[in-house]
């Protein structure tokens, strides 16, 4: 055992060591006092004080042969030998050799247990000690062993710096290279910014921005929330989740981000590190696809007038017969129904943003729903179904079923819940479709079928994009439908299991027609 890995930051003071040995032999009267290292199979002399002439030298090293050291360090505990003369064991002894045959020794431990080596007293004449040298010894014992204690707390303490600072340069060489703009936040005010986060903010250096508030960087709008933010994380020490708003950079430019924020101690001082991702070229992208959408629809509609209003025209020719003209006016319902859905997609993008101004009216479900049917009826045919539709109401009408909403939403809404029905329905089944008032001002819409929906879908049923992987599903459906639900006032549920099959059903206010 190499001293260097015992105190490799030479802490410890062996000029103390040495004056622990002067005191002890000065007042024990022994020829020698030393602390020793054993390293088998070698015993090593590390400090001694002794009398001119004594056979142990500072630096000796000598193999193990039955030393009194040895024995402390087999038993690990301490060693009396009075007259070595008098000890069978003993008589042969290397230090019964050089006249040594007095011996105390107590054994010297590491921080970890591991015997390290002794602190010994030697004499050429049988000695019986106080007990006053006794605990003199053990309290020497215990300042060396405290010097081991430093030694390894040192060792712990500059590994453990050294390690935070290999940590720190690996963590700082990867937030620089980071592509996202990374910052911390301290006392409102920024306190370190990575190059993406001086480049976001339009900085050359950190010292254009490192000490200035950081609300100044917000757009006015979203001051206010911001700050509800930074409270937060000050406070309540909690990660904050992702908000899109605009920074203003140092030119007074705008420019759209992404940012979220995780509370962090630097410098002393409580504060966030805040992760920002320029979103501008997104959202660009985004604006771009809507314009490109809105173009379409606009343009769908040029020939889609001219398709509608063709059969208008021929309709009342007088050399048409019966079956042409149903031809003619199937052409011209398609066509409308066509223009109703280039116009719906536009409603529920406003629906979806939250920018659409509901104009209620008083709805009969009954016709749409038979309308849908006919719609689809090549669809019915195709797996031998078809609707069966039950009314329960208290004023007990057959003939009509009203709600508050819009005629159009209704139409989309049901439409979608419906043909998800035909299509997952077992060939030659019915599907129960039932209207009910469940109190006087709640109206609801239950469609259903025997198939089950997948486990694996039904955590996410009703979300975009949701499917059950069908060729040409897009799980856009369900997940319309309960956007309309939701911006007629009403609600959106479903329940599915293996024993009853599935069943959707849409809640909405109820109206007398």
């Amino acid at each position: 055992m190499s001293l260097k890995n015992v105190d490799p930051y030479r802490v410890i003071d062996f000029a103390e060591w040495q004056n622990i040995l002067n005191i002890l032999s000065n007042i024990s009267g022994a020829k020698s006092a030393a602390i020793t290292k054993i390293d088998f199979p070698n015993i090593d002399v590390l400090k001694i004080s002794a009398v001119p002439g004594f056979p142990l030298y500072e630096g000796m090293s000598a193999k193990l042969m039955n030393h009194y050291c040895e024995e402390v360090f087999n038993s690990q505990e301490k060693v009396l030998v009075t007259n070595a003369l008098r000890e069978e064991r003993w008589k042969d002894a290397p230090e019964t050799q050089h006249g040594l045959v007095f011996y105390l020794g107590y054994p010297l431990f590491l921080p970890s247990g591991e015997i390290f080596g002794t602190l010994c007293i030697h004499n050429d004449q049988e000695t019986a000690y106080s007990q006053e040298i006794d605990n003199l010894m053990h309290q020497f014992k215990k300042v060396i062993e405290a010097h081991f204690t430093l030694a390894e707390q040192t060792k712990q303490l500059k590994e453990s710096e050294e390690t935070l600072r290999s940590s720190e340069a690996r963590f700082r060489t990867l937030i620089e290279s980071s592509p996202d703009a990374i910052f911390v936040k301290t006392q409102g005010r920024f306190a370190y910014l990575n190059y993406a986060a001086l480049r976001l903010f339009g900085a050359q250096d950190e010292r254009e921005l490192v000490g200035k508030p950081f609300i100044e960087f917000c757009h006015p709008e979203f001051h206010e929330i911001v700050q509800e933010r930074m409270f937060k994380i000050d406070t309540e020490r909690k990660e904050l989740p992702r908000l899109e708003q605009v920074f203003l950079r140092l030119d007074g430019t705008m420019i759209d981000a992404e940012v979220s924020a995780v509370p962090i101690d630097y410098d002393g001082r409580s504060g966030a590190l805040v992760f920002a991702r320029d979103i501008s070229e997104r959202k660009q992208l985004e604006q771009l696809k809507e314009d490109i959408e809105k173009i379409t629809r606009h343009d769908l509609k040029t020939p889609l007038n001219g398709i509608i209003g063709l059969p208008q025209a021929l309709i009342s020719d007088d050399n048409l017969n019966d079956k042409q003209r149903s031809l003619l006016r199937h052409i011209e319902l398609s066509g409308m129904r066509m223009m109703n859905i280039i116009d719906m997609s536009l409603t529920l993008y406003q629906i979806e943003k939250g920018e659409y101004h509901l104009v209620p009216s008083s709805v009969d479900l009954l016709p749409i729903i038979r309308e849908i049917e006919y719609d689809l009826s090549d669809l019915f045919k195709s797996v031998n179904s078809r609707l069966t539709i039950r009314i329960y109401s208290e004023q007990g009408s057959n003939d009509s079923f009203f709600v508050s909403g819009e005629k159009s939403l209704c139409y989309t809404m049901l439409s979608n819940l419906i043909k998800n029905a035909v299509e997952n329905v077992q060939y030659g089944e019915e599907i129960p479709v039932s209207l009910e008032e469940t109190e006087p001002a709640q109206a609801k819409v239950s469609i259903h079928n025997s198939g089950m929906i997948p486990e694996s879908i039904q955590a996410h049923l009703g979300q975009k994009y949701n499917t059950l992987s069908k060729n040409s599903g897009t799980g856009l459906g369900v997940y319309s439908a309960r956007l309309i639900a939701n911006a007629m006032n009403g609600r959106f549920d479903w329940s599915s299991s293996s024993a009853s099959g599935t069943s959707v059903s849409i809640e909405l206010p109820k109206t007398t027609g």
